[in-house]
C-alpha cells in the first residue's frame, strides 16, 4: 500500500475510532444529544470509507469495520448499563424540581430497575417520597442507602428530617448526630438537631448546636433567627434581639424576622421599636396575619384600643391561619370590637 493510502487509512481510522470512543463516553454519561449523534455518524462514515477506499485490501477493510462495530456495540452497552440509568435519574430530578413527585418516583424506580442498589437513585427517590408525604417509603429507601454507604451524610440528614416530620424526635436526633459524627463541619445537621432540641424546650442544647452551625456558616441569616428563637424561649431577650438584628442585617427582606424581633420588643415593653418592626414586616408581606395580630397586641398593651381593633379585624378578614383568626376574634370580644 502506497504512502498516501497508508496515511489516509490512519487518518480515517483514528478520526472514526476517536469519534466512536468519545460517543461511548458520552453515552455512558447519559448524554444522547446532537454531539453524541454526530460522533456516531462520523464513526459510521469512517466505516463506509474503509469499505469504499480499501476494498482491495480486505484485511484493512475488515479491521476498520470490526473495530468500528466493536465501538458501537461498546457504546450502546455502556449507555444501557450506565448512561440510561443516569439519564433516567436526571429526568427524575428535573421532575422533582418541577413538583412532579410521582413522575420523579417513577423515573428513579426505572433507574433502579436497570442499576439496582444505586445509592444516588435510592436517595433521589426517597426525597421524592418525602415531598409526597410518603415518609415511611422514604425511610425504607434511606435505610438502604445507609446499609450501602454508612457514611452517607446526606442520607443521615434526610432520614433525620423524615423522622422529625413523623414526630419521632429521638430517632431524628440520633440521625442528625450520626451525620455530625460523619462530617463535623456539616452545618445543616447541627442546625436541624438544634431545631429538635428547641422544640423540646431544651434551649441550652439548641443554642449550642445553633452556635456551632453559625461558626460553620456565619452568613446564614436563618441560623441567627433560629438561635434567637431559642434565646427568647430562655427569656434571654437581649441575646434574642442581638441575633434577630444580625439576621436582619444579613437578610433585610425577611418579614418573619422583623415580626419575631417585634414580638421580643413587645415582651420587653418597648412598643415603639415593636411597632416599627411589625410595620416593616407588613410592608414586606402585606397579608402577613401574624404580624397584624402581634401589632394589635402591641397597640392593645400600649392602650391604643382603636388601632388594636383594626389590626385584629384585619387578621380575621385575612383568615389565612385558623389559629390566629380565632385568637384575634377572642381579642375583639374582649375589646368589644366585633
Amino acid at each position: 500500500m502506497d504512502r498516501r493510502r497508508s496515511l489516509a487509512w490512519l487518518v480515517i481510522s483514528a478520526s472514526g475510532w476517536g469519534a466512536g470512543l468519545a460517543a461511548g463516553i458520552l453515552l455512558a454519561l447519559g448524554s444522547t444529544g446532537w454531539l453524541t449523534l454526530a460522533l456516531l455518524a462520523w464513526l459510521a462514515l469512517s466505516s463506509l470509507a474503509h469499505i469504499v477506499l480499501f476494498q482491495r485490501r480486505f484485511w484493512l477493510t475488515a479491521l476498520g469495520v470490526l473495530v468500528s462495530a466493536a465501538l458501537v456495540v461498546g457504546s450502546l452497552a455502556g449507555y444501557w448499563a450506565l448512561g440510561r440509568p443516569l439519564d433516567l435519574l436526571q429526568r427524575g430530578e428535573a421532575a422533582r424540581a418541577a413538583g412532579a413527585d410521582a413522575e420523579a418516583v417513577e423515573l428513579s424506580t426505572a433507574a433502579l430497575g436497570q442499576r439496582p442498589l444505586w445509592s444516588e437513585a435510592l436517595l433521589r427517590r426517597a426525597q421524592a417520597y418525602a415531598h409526597q408525604g410518603n415518609l415511611d417509603r422514604a425511610i425504607v429507601d434511606l435505610d438502604q442507602v445507609l446499609r450501602l454507604e454508612p457514611g452517607h451524610v446526606l442520607a443521615w440528614l434526610k432520614r433525620g428530617n423524615a423522622w422529625a416530620d413523623k414526630g419521632n424526635a429521638d430517632r431524628a436526633i440520633w440521625d442528625y448526630s450520626q451525620a455530625i459524627l460523619a462530617q463535623p463541619t456539616y452545618a445543616d445537621a447541627w442546625n436541624n438537631r438544634g431545631i429538635i432540641y428547641d422544640d423540646q424546650g431544651d434551649y441550652d442544647r439548641a443554642i449550642i448546636d445553633y452556635s456551632q452551625a453559625i461558626r460553620l456558616n456565619p452568613t446564614d441569616s436563618d441560623l441567627y433567627n433560629n438561635r434567637a428563637v431559642a434565646y427568647r424561649g430562655k427569656k434571654d431577650y437581649q441575646q434574642a434581639l442581638a441575633d434577630y438584628t444580625e439576621a436582619i442585617r444579613l437578610k433585610p427582606g425577611n418579614a418573619a424576622t422583623y415580626n419575631n424581633r417585634g414580638d421580643t420588643y413587645t415582651l420587653l415593653g418597648d412598643y415603639d421599636h415593636a411597632l416599627a418592626d411589625f410595620n416593616r414586616a407588613i410592608e414586606l408581606r402585606p397579608n402577613y396575619a401574624l404580624a397584624y395580630y402581634n401589632r394589635g397586641v402591641a397597640h392593645k398593651q400600649r392602650g391604643d384600643r382603636d388601632r388594636a381593633i383594626s389590626d385584629f379585624k384585619k387578621v380575621v378578614e385575612l383568615n389565612s391561619d385558623a389559629y390566629w383568626s380565632q385568637q384575634a376574634s377572642a381579642e375583639l370580644d374582649q375589646l368589644g370590637g366585633q
